[in-house]
């Protein structure tokens, strides 16, 4: 049986699992029959392990589960069914926590990266003498990861022990980022300069009250791709099914000088204005 064999067989046997609890429980729903500790903890680490390229250390190791086989960087796989908040004892140097999705039988990436950049935010349980980091801040602290300081997934092959959305969603997210570094936080001074008032601001670049634009600045969380869109002065236009047919050009009072400057300072604008 190769690996990619053992990983599919894995996969069909968690799917099994999943139902069998389920039937179990029907009968007997006094009792919980849920799938949870050790077992989660070793399949989730198999499969992390297949398919990002780690080799797995012993179950007493401490801190660590495996090593990058790339470049043995030290990793501790966390993987959860819970949408709250997972628990960690010590910091490693790096960390990936995965969603198991009991009924596809596959993972789900919530974070992959550093260990540093999510044990500020662990809350210690003296009780228990563990940390707890929530879920939520690992998923909003993993889209500010640099992809460099990510370990790779290896295994890309079409198969449904992985759920690979989260590849399409990093990539996405990266450029993101680095639009929100390149050209909004560079914009939000531009216009600041220029500008005495936010309300001379294009709309995409306020915050709405109720209905009404405020004088607001959004966030830095708040600026997204589709963001650049109407900022530079575009529009969606969208086909009978609700599909984004095509950017167009409009000219709307309140933001348009604005954007029209803005966009030509760019590299794209440039070209066309030196066409």
């Amino acid at each position: 049986m190769t690996e990619d064999e053992k990983i599919e067989f894995l996969s069909d046997k968690v799917k099994e699992l999943e139902k069998i609890t389920n039937e179990i429980g029907i009968v007997f729903p006094e009792k919980s029959f849920k799938l949870d500790g050790i077992l989660i903890g070793n399949i989730v680490e198999v499969m992390v392990s297949h398919a990002y390229g780690i080799r797995l250390y012993k179950q007493s190791e401490k801190t660590h589960d495996g090593e990058v086989l790339f470049d043995g960087r030290k990793v501790q796989i966390k993987g959860t069914q819970k949408t709250d908040a997972i628990v960690i004892r010590e910091k490693p140097d790096y960390l990936i926590v995965e969603y198991l999705d009991k009924k596809r039988g596959c993972i789900c990436e919530i974070y992959n990266g550093p260990g540093d950049y999510v044990w500020e935010y662990a809350s210690y349980v003296p009780s228990m003498n563990f940390y707890t980091l929530r879920v939520s801040k690992l998923l909003e602290i993993d889209k500010i990861v640099p992809t460099n300081e990510k370990i790779t997934m290896i295994k890309m092959k079409d198969s449904e022990t992985f759920d690979y959305s989260g590849v399409c969603l990093l990539v996405t997210k990266a450029l993101e980022v680095e639009t929100t570094k390149r050209f909004f936080l560079s914009y939000k001074n531009y216009l600041a300069r220029k500008y005495n008032s936010v309300s001379r601001w294009p709309f995409a670049l306020r915050q709405w009250n109720r209905g009404q634009i405020t004088e607001n600045v959004i966030t830095d969380s708040e600026f997204t791709l589709g963001s650049v869109v109407s900022v530079i002065g575009m529009k969606r236009e969208y086909d009978s099914d609700g599909n984004i047919r095509q950017a167009i050009w409009v000219q709307r009072t309140n933001s348009l000088t604005t954007q029209e400057m803005i966009f030509l300072s760019f590299p794209i604008g440039v070209e066309l204005r030196r066409k």
